[in-house]
C-alpha cells in the first residue's frame, strides 16, 4: 500500500467535517419542524376560539395559521408552505379549477 497525498487527506477530513455539520444541522431542522407540527396538531382537532371541533380542511388550516401567527419569525417564510388554503381554498375552488370545463383545466388541452 502507498500513502495517500497529504492534500487528499486534508480534503477528505474537511469533507467529513462538512458532511457531519451539514447533516447535523438538517437533523436539528427536521426535529424543529416536527416539534412545530406536534404543537400545531393540538389545533387541528379543536377550535382555539370557542372550543368547538374544527370542520373540514379550511378549519384546520385556519387554526394552523392562527397558531403560526403567534410565531412572527416563522410567518414570513413558513406560512407559504403551510397555507395550502391559498391553493385549494376548500371544495369550491377545487371543483372550479381541477377537472372542470371552464377553459383553464388540463382536460381542455388537445395534444397533436
Amino acid at each position: 500500500m502507498f500513502a495517500l497525498p497529504s492534500d487528499y487527506v486534508i480534503a477528505q477530513n474537511a469533507g467529513k467535517t462538512f458532511a457531519a455539520d451539514y447533516y447535523g444541522r438538517l437533523s436539528v431542522s427536521a426535529e424543529s419542524v416536527t416539534d412545530l407540527f406536534t404543537e400545531c396538531s393540538r389545533y387541528y382537532s379543536m377550535d382555539s376560539l370557542d372550543g368547538r371541533p374544527t370542520v373540514g380542511r379550511s378549519g384546520a388550516i385556519r387554526e394552523v395559521r392562527r397558531f403560526l401567527s403567534t410565531y412572527s419569525g416563522f410567518v414570513s417564510g413558513f406560512v407559504k408552505i403551510v397555507s395550502v388554503d391559498e391553493q385549494t381554498n376548500g371544495d369550491e375552488w377545487a371543483k372550479k379549477n381541477f377537472g372542470s370545463n371552464d377553459g383553464r383545466s388540463d382536460d381542455d388541452y388537445v395534444f397533436h
